[in-house]
């Protein structure tokens, strides 16, 4: 991404931090009815950690609605043909999507929205920003609490990351 659009998409995410006033009301698993899941293609490990969390969601409750989007960071194509993929060429130089699916990411009023990304990213941060999600849940990095209603450790791993996820919605349950 070129420099001077990524800070202004950094300054557009600060903006969209204040402005979004998004209900944030944790519902439990159990009431759950959509759930989103965001990251950035890098490794393999992510990408399969992103399936199995897709898989394990839609086979803990009945009817669930699980979206599953990725950022790819390449200049080329991206091979993966399994769920839907953006890039930075989808945004314009104010930060604002130019691709419909990106919109209706941000705007769809999600239950539940995992994020398992370990590093910040200016893309991601700004569809977090945006996001509409009642319940934000990520992996602890330090500077990012606005951005999640729900930080863990995280582990050795995403796939330690994605149990961690998986069991502390349920232990919301308890509490809603």
């Amino acid at each position: 991404m070129f420099v001077l659009k990524e800070r202004l998409l950094e300054r557009s995410t600060e903006k969209q931090l204040r402005k979004n006033k998004a209900k944030r009301n944790p519902a439990s698993w159990e009431n759950a009815q959509t759930a989103g899941i965001l990251f950035t293609i890098g490794d393999e490990k992510k990408t399969d950690a992103a399936k199995r969390l897709r898989t394990e969601l839609r086979n803990s409750g009945k009817g669930k609605k699980i979206s599953l989007i990725a950022y790819f960071p390449g200049e080329k194509d991206c091979p993966i043909e399994d769920f839907d993929i953006f890039t930075s060429a989808d945004f314009d130089w104010k930060g604002r999507p130019v691709h419909e699916m990106i919109g209706a990411f941000m705007d769809k009023p999600f239950d539940f929205l995992f994020h398992i990304d370990t590093e910040p990213n200016a893309v991601t941060d700004h569809l977090l920003a945006a996001s509409k999600a009642k319940c934000r849940v990520g992996i602890f990095r330090p500077g990012a609490e606005d951005y999640y209603e729900l930080m863990l450790g995280g582990g050795a791993g995403y796939s330690d990351a994605i149990q961690e996820m998986l069991h502390y919605i349920h232990v919301l349950e308890d509490y809603a």
